[in-house]
């Protein structure tokens, strides 16, 4: 069973930070003070420890810091580590964070901000983010990015929102019953679109996040992406209806995923079906065949 230390009511902060881990406690000290380090200080750091077999409980014993919150869990997945974090939350806001990413120490402050002046419905906030990947960085969402009445569209065709760049209200993500536990992949992609059918997201344009990509990462398996992407067709179907770009663009994810597990013949059945959607356009291709 999860045990955890609860602080009482009337010390309840602003912020519920959760943070999932599972064997990463050689990360895990410097993903925690790039939270503890914020200069948005009303904030509490919720650690839920997914049956870790390491040393993580003695790191996170280490840490003399009052906000930290340490929740042990049978071993579950990141979206049951989540979702635990979420129930155990005192926060009116939740934000997240990964074991092996790191915020600027501003980036509570500009969300926090951002959600006292945005619309009366808006649920949350996310950021743009910088990816390390192969030695490589990415900025996402890409410069020129905008977010607004079309973002439930761009979301059913790709991920803007990794979890740790969103600050959400627990009342919403409560709402929504959390991170979808059933996907194997894509569960903060899932969590962003249902976040959109019950409120508006702000868009902060501004790098708060750096995320990478670590060996074993769910992100580097390409079976569990093709079934995540399977089930969006199903769970999202009467959207994608009549979104037939944005089902296009699922084709051809699940085109890639499956090219890169040898399955070329089922990957060209899906590169026409996206083309039957959406036309033959180059871009298709070219993503297909060069990867990008």
């Amino acid at each position: 069973m999860p045990r955890s230390t609860t602080p009482p009511r009337d010390l309840a902060p602003k912020v519920s930070v959760v943070l999932p881990t599972y064997n990463r406690a050689e990360q895990l000290p410097a993903s925690m003070a790039s939270v503890l380090a914020q200069t948005y200080t009303d904030l509490e750091l919720l650690v839920v420890d997914d049956g870790s077999t390491d040393d993580t409980r003695a790191v996170i014993s280490s840490i003399a810091d009052p906000r930290i919150r340490y929740i042990q869990s049978n071993h579950q997945g990141a979206a049951a580590a989540r979702n635990l974090g979420i129930t155990a939350a005192r926060g009116h806001f939740v934000a997240f964070q990964d074991s092996d990413d790191h915020w600027t120490c501003d980036k509570l402050a500009l969300q926090v901000a951002a959600m006292n002046d945005a619309e009366e419905d808006t649920v949350g906030v996310f950021c743009r983010f910088i990816r390390y990947l192969d030695g490589r960085a990415e900025a996402i969402p890409a410069t020129g990015f905008t977010a607004g009445p079309a973002l439930f569209e761009q979301l059913l065709s790709s991920n803007v929102v990794n979890t740790p760049c969103l600050l959400a209200t627990r009342a919403a993500l409560m709402q929504i019953r959390g991170f979808d536990e059933a996907l194997p992949r894509y569960q903060d992609w899932d969590l962003a679109i249902r976040l959109t059918l019950c409120g508006k997201l702000a868009f902060l344009p501004m790098p708060l996040l750096l995320a990478r990509q670590t060996p074993g990462s769910i992100t580097a398996s390409h079976k569990a992406g093709e079934e995540a992407l399977t089930r969006f067709i199903t769970k999202y179907r009467s959207h994608y209806d009549t979104h037939q770009t944005a089902l296009a663009d699922i084709f051809l994810s699940l085109a890639r995923h499956l090219y890169r597990q040898g399955r070329a013949t089922d990957a060209r059945r899906y590169v026409l079906r996206a083309m039957h959607h959406n036309g033959p356009r180059l871009r298709y291709l070219r993503t297909f065949l060069l990867g990008r």
